[in-house]
């Protein structure tokens, strides 16, 4: 089949022998009839057996000079006049009907953006059914084929409303597919050779584990799908940050704007003023590219070569075939090359395209120490279990909702990861993952009680307002109590250089900033419009100062007052220091009384905070 549409129970399709139309199937028989011609040899269209075509439907020749459609017909292909047809012409009209999903199966480049010519679209053999892109009435393009339409096309497309990823992402689970099996077979061979395993038994293993294969083949291609629509939604805020990927990823060799139709620097800038972001199919080359480059990264350093990282080789492969032979997984001739790869379809396919390049930018960290960070945020927030949950759900709720909940996680993690660049430089990630997610879970299930009266009267008011809106009550207690826990990894720090439970630590983080408003201070630098990439970079190191200052402030607390209570220790350090807080006070209620702050002027808060810790 070279490309079809189907709308509600409506089908239409076509290849280089025929044109199908049912205006109106059986869902259930029509799927029986294309699944029987599916497993018959060398079947074509006119196989179709025609009586269980609907009112109007027909097959008709290619090499016919004209076809005349029924009223059915030219309803559902949204035809208005009453004109025979050429063959070519009731394509154009299929691949332009006002449907769901126009799926691409076959050989040709179909849809041309319209601005190009045809010879733009590299392909004479499909000059006669071409048609441009805004013509298109369908809602999504689904790419079983290589190259159906042009990647200007798919812009144009999507700018239109339209849902279009591109062809290679569309079809990467037949090479996600190809790379298990080869993979799979060099890792058995290593058993044959070494005499564990005996030609028969490999192929019968090798039968035994395609449904483990497919499982993870799908699982890779649905996390790949989501996180694209996820940067969709928050592609207007991140243009920079995409402008910022673009430009590393030239400089490195693994991107050209003008092959990859990719906007250029004045076309992004146009885009940021207008508040537009970059359109899906765009966002899928960068999500390709930006793999390719981590795994690169990763492959010059030495992260992948870390034993904490046999755990994801193990999860590539079926649970047999690791149950037999997982002790031969380092006599693997590419392990080093599948654990880089695994890891970085990791990292990409959680947090977007653009997270280690921001972090490698922004704080001038290597990708790997990135990727080091984040590996360590996950494990120590359980976020796949969290992820897992939202997904669970979300398909149920409200898109927003759905998406808001995502976003919770993937700012826990993002918080969390950068607390580990930036003061975990070095450290056993073991060791550390389970110390810091032993403090993370009991912070966690202590936390609506940690505040006070005021606090967790506002978020149990946001908990009840998502689960009006359909999230469970857990989840939704959960996501309302979550973003309180970016002080966890400062809890723990503060646990293990005082000896204090974690909980009295806690306790003392949240004291300095009640004692000081810096709840307040915070969420002021969180709304900060960020007009420039380096007002976003500003701001951010302004907000780490404050948690920071929030710290040693807490430490310095629980150290001068190691018998008092956490909140008695807080109280005294705090009246010890009265003439550098009232400061410290005066300015921040003079910044809240002029209504608006910026970030001259929280910045200068944060020096009087500072003097504080002095």
């Amino acid at each position: 089949m070279s490309g079809s549409a189907t709308c509600r129970a409506t089908c239409s399709a076509y290849d280089h022998r025929h044109v199908f139309i049912d205006p109106d199937p059986d869902p259930a028989r029509s799927w029986e009839e294309r699944k029987r011609l599916f497993e018959l040899a060398a079947s074509s269209w006119d196989d179709y057996d025609k009586a269980l075509l609907s009112e109007g439907g027909g097959v008709y020749s290619r090499a016919a000079k004209r076809i005349e459609l029924s009223a059915q017909a030219r309803s559902v292909l949204g035809i208005e006049h009453d004109d025979v047809l050429s063959p070519a012409e009731v394509i154009q009209a299929v691949l332009r009907a006002p449907v769901d999903l126009l799926w691409n199966g076959g050989i040709g480049t179909v849809v041309k953006a319209s601005a190009e010519s045809d010879a733009d679209a590299l392909d004479r053999s499909s000059d006669a059914i071409r048609v441009d892109a805004d013509q298109l009435r369908c809602r999504v393009i689904g790419e079983g084929g290589n190259l159906g339409l042009t990647q200007r096309a798919r812009i144009e497309f999507a700018q239109r409303g339209g849902h279009v990823n591109a062809d290679f992402i569309d079809n990467s689970a037949g090479v996600d597919c190809s790379d298990h099996e080869v993979n799979l077979k060099i890792l058995l061979d290593v058993a044959v050779r070494a005499g564990d395993l005996t030609h028969e038994d490999r192929d019968g293993l090798l039968r035994d584990v395609t449904d483990d294969v497919v499982r993870h083949v799908l699982e890779d291609s649905y996390l790949q799908a989501q996180i694209i629509a996820q940067e969709v939604q928050d592609s207007a805020a991140r243009v920079y940050a995409y402008e910022d990927l673009m430009a590393q990823l030239e400089e490195e060799g693994f991107l050209n704007r003008a092959v990859e139709k990719l906007p250029p620097s004045d076309v992004m800038a146009e885009r940021r003023r207008a508040g537009e972001g970059i359109s899906r199919p765009e966002l899928a080359v960068l999500l390709a590219e930006a793999k390719r480059s981590l795994t690169d990264a990763l492959l010059d350093g030495t992260l992948v070569d870390d034993s904490f990282f046999e755990a994801d080789l193990r999860g590539y492969f079926p649970p047999a075939v690791v149950d037999h032979f997982g002790h031969l997984l380092a006599q693997h001739p590419l392990r080093r090359e599948l654990v880089a790869t695994i890891v970085s379809n990791d990292v990409v396919n959680s947090m977007g395209s653009t997270f280690v390049s921001q972090l490698q930018n922004e704080l001038g960290a290597p990708p790997e120490e990135v990727v080091r960070a984040y590996r360590m945020a996950c494990e120590v927030t359980r976020a796949r279990d969290r992820w897992e949950r939202v997904d669970q759900f979300g398909r149920r709720l409200d898109p927003e909702a759905g998406w808001e909940l995502v976003r919770g996680v993937d700012t826990l993690v993002a918080d969390t990861a950068r607390w580990f660049l930036s003061l975990a430089k070095g450290a056993d990630m073991r060791s550390t993952i389970d110390l810091h997610r032993a403090g993370f879970e009991r912070l966690e299930q202590a936390m609506s009680e940690m505040r006070d009266e005021e606090w967790r009267t506002e978020h149990e008011a946001y908990a009840s307002e998502l689960e009006g809106r359909g999230v469970p009550r857990e989840l939704a207690r959960t996501h309302a109590f979550q973003r309180a826990m970016i002080h966890a990894p400062d809890a723990v720090a503060v646990s293990v250089e005082t000896g204090r439970d974690v909980l009295e630590a806690a306790r003392a983080l949240f004291e300095v900033g009640e004692g000081l408003r810096l709840e307040w201070l915070e969420r002021e630098i969180e709304r900060l419009p960020s007009a420039t990439r380096l007002q976003r970079w500003a701001e951010q190191a302004v907000l780490d100062d404050v948690l920071e200052a929030r710290r040693v402030l807490a430490l310095q607390a629980l150290q001068e007052h190691p018998d008092a209570s956490a909140e008695d220790a807080v109280a005294a350090f705090l009246e010890s220091r009265a003439d550098p807080r009232r400061r410290l006070a005066t300015f921040t209620r003079a910044l809240a009384l002029e209504g608006s702050t910026d970030l001259a002027g929280l910045s200068l808060a944060v020096r009087h905070l500072r003097e504080l810790a002095r």
